[in-house]
């Protein structure tokens, strides 16, 4: 596990309590904390103590407004510590292999804001999809793929849903909402321009589904969460291309403008099915990795949540499930 460095700002009154629990720890310090006000020091620890070491120091933070504390990634650091130091009695089994909570919502905040990046990135990925599209080109519709910004706020809504945190939920729904609009405006506009041939195999392997797709959605959406949990922003590529949220909205609205409603509606309920298998995967994962709010009462109103949210996305999966079932039967 990668090693993270901790700016510490406190006041001088605030310092000998910081710098105990620094001692009491293990943990690694750096400066020497003096009678000067406000008092800077660096703590360096596993990432996956981070977590451990803001709640431990939380109370002091907490109740200062000049106090500050900053985590900062480490490239690397010498000699090196293969053992790690720190709170080892504080980090959970589920916590070992993760980034700290506070790291994970900082990572995945940012996609649950409607702005106007995220506006112009799913037009122009939606032009490119209806375009790959249109040409029968793998590799363009894979382009649009890995540009697409929507599994961004659906994995925000997911890590909302998971701390109860109404307010990143709904700017999550919110985000969600317009980049599923600007995706299927878009490509209606499209469908006008370019018509689709629905016997190319990149169009007709989308207006269809099977219980194959049920869990690829799942296991993507597993992927995702620990991707993120794990601080490996780069390996989401993989799960935007797998998960594929764009393409089946570009499919269903070209071929609704273009009169081909039967299979327009197979490619929204292929939409449908990653939403709901993506979220559902996240958030049990999310649970498994020991992600909830710091505060006991707070941990418990999001257990309570949770649970809510789950019931709905599995009794969700059940009808897409059934909806795809009858499909198979009908043909």
């Amino acid at each position: 596990m990668p090693e993270r460095l901790i700016e510490i700002v406190v006041s001088s009154d605030d310092a000998d309590r910081v710098c105990a629990i620094v001692q009491e720890g293990g943990y690694r310090c750096f400066g020497d904390p003096s009678d000067c006000n406000p008092v800077r020091f660096q703590v360096l620890v596993q990432a996956s103590q981070v977590e451990g070491f803001i709640e431990a120091t939380a109370p002091v933070f907490g109740r200062s407004d000049t106090s500050r504390m900053v985590v900062l990634p480490v490239e690397a650091s010498y000699p090196r510590d293969d053992q790690g130091v720190g709170l080892e009695g504080e980090i959970t089994p589920a916590s070992v292999s993760r980034i700290s909570r506070d790291e994970l919502y900082a990572d995945i905040n940012e996609f649950a804001d409607t702005n106007w990046t995220f506006v112009t990135m799913t037009v122009l990925s939606s032009i490119v999809a209806a375009v790959g599209f249109s040409r029968n080109s793998p590799a363009i519709i894979i382009g649009a793929m890995v540009i697409a910004p929507l599994l961004g706020p659906n994995m925000a809504l997911a890590l909302g849903t998971t701390l109860g945190d109404a307010r990143l939920t709904v700017r999550a729904l919110k985000t969600n909402l317009v980049g599923v609009s600007i995706a299927a405006v878009t490509g209606a506009l499209s469908g006008l321009i370019w018509p689709l041939d629905i016997v190319h195999n990149e169009i007709a392997t989308r207006t269809s589904s099977s219980f194959g797709e049920i869990a690829l959605a799942l296991t993507t959406g597993v992927a995702g969460a620990l991707a993120v949990t794990s601080g490996l922003a780069s390996s989401l590529v993989g799960v935007m291309v797998a998960v594929a949220l764009l393409p089946p909205i570009i499919i269903a609205s070209m071929l609704a403008v273009q009169g081909s409603v039967s299979d327009a509606g197979g490619a929204v309920l292929l939409v449908a099915i990653n939403v709901i298998c993506l979220n559902l995967a996240s958030v049990v994962t999310f649970r498994l990795k020991g992600i909830k709010p710091s505060v006991w009462w707070e941990a418990e109103q999001a257990k309570r949540s949770t649970k809510i949210a789950m019931m709905i996305w599995i009794v969700l999966l059940g009808v897409v499930a059934t909806l795809v079932a009858l499909s198979k039967l009908a043909h």
